[in-house]
């Protein structure tokens, strides 16, 4: 089950750590995400609700659904998740002391 009682700084994806800098009203895991340094367009994107499906927006305009995993606090992506072949396409969320120094509040 997902840990609502704290805040998500970022999430891990394709072995790479995205972390948040802004969110949407406060929501828990809603809001900007970022892959520093930012090299490509796909290192910035966005969590968000398109109606009442959970998505993935990059900042090159891909997006695909997530639904929250039942354990282990992830994120399983759709199959319209371009990189669903590889081996393992999950966004793993991770909470304020899971990346030390790297947590964004702290910049």
């Amino acid at each position: 089950m997902l840990d609502l009682e704290k805040d998500v700084v970022g999430f891990k994806f394709l072995g790479e750590i995205y972390l948040k800098y802004s969110q949407y009203n406060n929501e828990h895991v809603l809001g900007c995400y970022t892959r520093p340094p930012v090299k490509k367009f796909y290192h910035t994107g966005s969590i968000y609700f398109d109606g009442k499906k959970l998505k993935w927006k990059n900042a090159g305009g891909r997006s695909w659904k997530l639904k929250a995993g039942i354990k282990n606090n992830k994120f399983i992506t759709g199959n319209d998740n371009p990189y669903a072949d590889v081996d393992d396409p999950l966004f793993y969320l991770l909470y304020e002391g899971d990346i030390g120094d790297a947590n964004p509040k702290n910049q």
